[in-house]
């Protein structure tokens, strides 16, 4: 799984972390959370500081809240 921030701005957005690594077993039941990735970008505005977060792979197994950054089995 791949996972971009994207922005137009003059600051780019940063992870807070360089990697982030879960272990899921198989019988993680739907819905839950498994991880929460962060990114913070130091754009001054709050329009262009604002952040979305996406999976640039289509994924069956995982999904991600576009606001908050957690990503949860689906």
């Amino acid at each position: 799984m791949i996972i971009t921030v994207e922005d137009v701005n003059d600051n780019p957005p940063i992870f807070n972390d360089e990697e982030y690594a879960v272990a899921v077993p198989e019988d993680t039941e739907l819905g839950h959370i498994v991880i929460t990735v962060q990114a913070t970008d130091n754009d001054s505005s709050p329009g262009n500081s604002e952040l979305r977060y996406r999976l640039l792979s289509h994924c069956n197994v995982f999904s991600i809240n576009n606001h908050t950054g957690e990503i949860g089995c689906s």
